[in-house]
């Protein structure tokens, strides 16, 4: 698992009373959902090929530097990952207060835009490049229903790692909160390295030199400005 036993370390680990015999257990399971959305793509032909030479993309171009080479498409699909969070707070009138996690949903949204140099735009070398970009968002997609359900996982290990919080001083509530939202946010860090980590490295097998000839056999006649 990615947490020690500091888990629960941090500045609102003293908000927790230790002159009270009362004791904080979770009394229902927290409901974890996960989600991942993928808007349709957008196609954008506005660009020139100079254009999109110039955008400084995620993936190595595999061919040896110096070489006389330009980009006739690229994709964008900059995933987002959103967190919501709903608790249960128990707590008698002035005395002490026990929290845990009530809902976590995240969710994973992709927005993937495609853009074709105009000067590509035509026949098969448009057919070519846009399939090769396609083949990037499927990789996207992929990724992230792969890392769906193992931050899912992570998560539910993180919450049962937390269980109750408490018992606290029931004003100190929202910096309870703001702490037990630091060890979601914590969990969803780590494993966004992990998921960007291996899209490099996918991306990157997609971008592949036999594939970028292949292309190039339908694109050779193009002629662009650089």
């Amino acid at each position: 698992m990615i947490f020690g036993p500091d888990i629960l370390a941090g500045p609102a680990a003293a908000l927790i009373l230790a002159s009270t015999q009362m004791s904080c257990k979770v009394t229902e399971a927290p409901a974890i959902t996960m989600k991942v959305i993928t808007d349709d793509i957008h196609y954008d032909y506005t660009r020139s090929a100079a254009d999109l030479t110039r955008v400084q993309t995620d993936t190595i171009n595999p061919f040896p530097k110096g070489s006389d080479s330009v980009t006739g498409g690229l994709r964008e699909d900059h995933p987002t990952i959103l967190s919501e969070m709903q608790w249960s707070v128990r707590y008698s009138d002035r005395g002490p207060a026990c929290m845990f996690f009530k809902t976590i949903d995240v969710t994973i949204h992709l927005k993937p835009t495609i853009y074709l140099a105009r000067e590509f735009n035509q026949g098969q070398c448009r057919d070519a490049v846009l399939g090769h970009e396609r083949q990037h968002i499927k990789v996207d997609r992929e990724v992230m229903n792969k890392y769906a359900a193992i931050v899912g996982a992570g998560l539910q290990h993180t919450v049962n790692s937390v269980g109750a919080l408490g018992p606290f001083d029931i004003k100190n509530k929202d910096a309870v909160k703001a702490q037990a939202s630091g060890y979601v946010k914590k969990t969803l860090d780590v494993y966004e390295k992990q998921m960007a980590a291996e899209l490099r490295q996918r991306q990157q097998a997609v971008d592949n030199i036999d594939e970028y000839k292949r292309i190039g056999t339908f694109c050779r006649e193009i002629k662009v400005k650089k």
